[in-house]
């Protein structure tokens, strides 16, 4: 009987804090003013920050598994689309491929617009904030990790960096750094086995 109220009562505390984290939609603003989408997953209770940051063929949502599981691990995490992709298309930003430039341009905004917004939620740790970024949100987590200190880790999934993005890994060992690409991809395997 004992046995039996302890597994009851293991699976009740499973479910309850399963019932803490929480999944939102949300929006914030970009510095020029343009409006952002994103889903945060808040753990429901102090913990890490993660920052998942999506590739250039996709948007927010090849993320929504991961923030749950995330989320429900004790991480508060924020996964927002790019300007010209998914919920935040809007006035000139409507088609990434033919504003790819322009898009570019504004993604250190963007991506520190929604640094800011991450930090600022009550359950986030801002001293234990990791990044994950995959194709074109690779460089854009490692020159994040370069403007705010506070990035205490990095997950890489295809794609490269600039010269200023290698300098900054070469000269941050304490940086634990997790990077994956498939072989079949001659590009991105090359830069992920070049920044690990």
């Amino acid at each position: 009987m004992r046995k039996m109220l302890f597994v009851f009562l293991i699976i009740l505390l499973a479910a309850l804090e399963c019932v803490a984290a929480g999944k939102a939609e949300v929006s914030f603003a970009a510095p020029d003013g343009f409006m952002l989408k994103g889903t945060f997953f808040s753990a429901g209770k102090p913990g890490p920050g993660l920052l998942l940051l999506h590739q250039c063929n996709a948007d927010r949502q090849v993320y929504d598994q991961l923030g749950t599981m995330l989320s429900t691990a004790g991480y508060n995490v924020l996964a927002f689309d790019f300007r010209a992709f998914g919920g935040s298309k809007g006035g000139e930003f409507t088609d990434f491929q033919k504003q790819r430039q322009k898009v570019q341009e504004k993604m250190t905004g963007d991506v520190d617009a929604a640094f800011t917004f991450l930090t600022s939620q009550e359950f986030v740790n801002s001293n234990a904030l990791g990044i994950v970024g995959g194709s074109c949100g690779v460089n854009q987590a490692i020159q994040a990790a370069r403007r705010h200190p506070t990035v205490r880790t990095l997950v890489l999934l295809s794609g490269g960096t600039d010269a200023e993005g290698e300098a900054f890994i070469k000269n941050s060992p304490k940086i634990p750094i997790f990077g994956a690409a498939s072989q079949e991809e001659k590009g991105p395997d090359e830069s992920i086995n070049k920044i690990v």
